[in-house]
């Protein structure tokens, strides 16, 4: 009998590894797609809405990944209108990241299409950043999708898993659904995979959010994302497919600060480092604020086609077309900056500022400071109470705080320095306006009770989902 050369012997060793070590892998995932849906009404849903999509839509076509700016400023209707060529709209949640995007694409994609790569501009999705949670919970019931990631996001999947079945049980436990009336929710996407929900406004105190601002500085830029996008490109040419980068859509408000030398610096950042055409304007896409409806990458009814007009009028002088699009530029809505301070005041244990929109709460007076619990009033001195500053409890040695019903926004580090701070009751029944960082320097061990019929509405928002480890029923 003919021995087996050293090659194939280790040829054989690789593969019976890879059998052993991926067998309980598949199985999990199959045990884990098994099991009954409890983010089936979340905005989380919409991912396989897309990925249906992107699977079964004809070629040749025009995809546009992203994240979520990409979900809200996209109609697909719209372009294949003008360009005559369907859409696919393959953007949800930064908080999954670009990098599982690229990956849950790349086997869809053929000769003919054109694939538009436009992330939000931060530094989390101009990376190869992959939220393992957000994806279990947007892949429920999906082995095909789960199996569609690359072999380098197991490990991730795996860590990711226990906390994700946690967080599931959790929801279950809570049968409140999610409610229609909210534009993160399944239902607010229509066939196309755009968000449809009606948004006619800019619904923000300020117009713009503060506390979630852009990043566009040529330090995002790095090696690590350029890589990945140039990967990703080299793959599609390579089946017959041509990639562009474009610019998602920006409140001018948000970014009052850069200069053009920043941004400059970053489009040469991006135009020196990837191998594909950069089709857009910055400029163009840093919009007015009556464009956008409650974030600063979120575009509103009207911002959506102007958005995606500028997208249109990109493709069009990138294929060497010139001619005019047929649907005309809408103009933005009118919106005020509020939030100006007309006075100032305190309670026994509370400061706070008189504002065009109500009481923003900043800060605790000394006797404030030595209360073990701390409630605040609905109303102060006639004014409703909307706000709650930056480290409006720092030095508190408050074990529980009750937050009033007509609170609208919650400032990152709302809860600074408050060491020993517990409980924060949340009784509203609409979900405050929050930042990235509301926990800041906050307690370790803090829990944030919502009223148990949205607590499932909580859990799964854009916004709020971040603090799910946080939240919890106020049973």
């Amino acid at each position: 009998m003919k021995k087996k050369s050293p090659i194939v012997k280790f040829i054989w060793l690789v593969l019976v590894a890879a059998v052993i070590i991926m067998t309980p892998v598949a199985a999990v995932t199959l045990y884990v797609s098994s099991l009954p849906s409890v983010y089936g009404e979340s905005y989380y849903a919409g991912l396989p809405l897309k990925y249906d999509r992107l699977k079964n839509t004809p070629s040749p076509r025009i995809i546009v990944i992203g994240g979520s700016s990409t979900a809200f400023g996209t109609d697909s209707k719209l372009i294949e209108k003008e360009l005559g060529e369907p859409c696919v709209n393959f953007g949800l949640y930064a908080a999954i990241g670009l990098k599982p995007m690229l990956d849950l694409s790349a086997s869809s994609i053929r000769p003919g299409d054109t694939v538009i790569i436009c992330p939000e501009t931060d530094s989390q999705m101009y990376s190869d950043y992959e939220g393992y949670n957000s994806l279990w919970k947007s892949c429920e019931g999906r082995s095909d999708m789960l199996f569609a990631l690359k072999a380098d996001s197991i490990p991730g999947m795996a860590g990711a898993l226990k906390g994700f079945l946690n967080e599931r049980n959790n929801l279950s436990s809570n049968a409140a659904s999610v409610s229609d009336n909210n534009v993160y929710a399944l239902s607010s996407f229509d066939s196309y995979g755009d968000i449809s929900y009606p948004r006619p406004g800019n619904i923000m105190s300020k117009a713009y959010a503060p506390d979630s601002l852009p990043d566009i500085d040529a330090s995002i830029v790095t090696d690590d994302f350029a890589d990945m996008i140039n990967r990703y490109s080299l793959m599609a040419r390579i089946k017959g497919a041509t990639v562009y980068f474009a610019f998602c859509p920006i409140n001018s408000l948000s970014v009052s600060d850069v200069s053009d030398e920043q941004k400059q610096a970053f489009v040469n950042a991006l135009r020196s480092r990837l191998d594909i055409p950069v089709i857009s304007s910055l400029d163009d896409h840093i919009m007015d604020p009556g464009f956008f409806y409650d974030s600063n990458f979120h575009t509103n009814d009207y911002g959506m086609t102007y958005n995606t007009m500028l997208l249109i009028n990109d493709i069009k002088r990138e294929r060497g077309d010139n001619s005019l699009a047929s649907t005309s530029m809408p103009y933005p809505v009118a919106v005020s900056q509020n939030g100006a301070v007309i006075s100032s005041g305190s309670t026994d244990i509370l400061t706070y500022d008189v504002t065009d929109t109500g009481i923003i709460i900043t800060g605790l007076t000394q006797d404030g400071k030595k209360a073990s619990s701390i409630t605040i009033p609905d109303t102060i001195g006639g004014s409703t109470v909307t706000g709650i500053a930056s480290h409006s409890f720092d030095g508190s040695v408050a074990t529980s705080i009750t937050l009033p019903r007509s609170i609208n926004s919650l400032s990152d580090g709302a809860f600074y320095g408050a060491s020993i701070l517990r409980d924060v009751i949340l009784p509203c029944g609409a979900l405050p306006e929050v930042g990235e960082e509301l926990l800041d320097g906050a307690s370790a061990n803090i829990s944030i009770k919502v009223p148990v019929e949205i607590y499932n509405t909580y859990m799964t928002d854009y916004f709020w989902g971040r603090y799910e480890s946080a939240i919890n029923p106020d049973n």
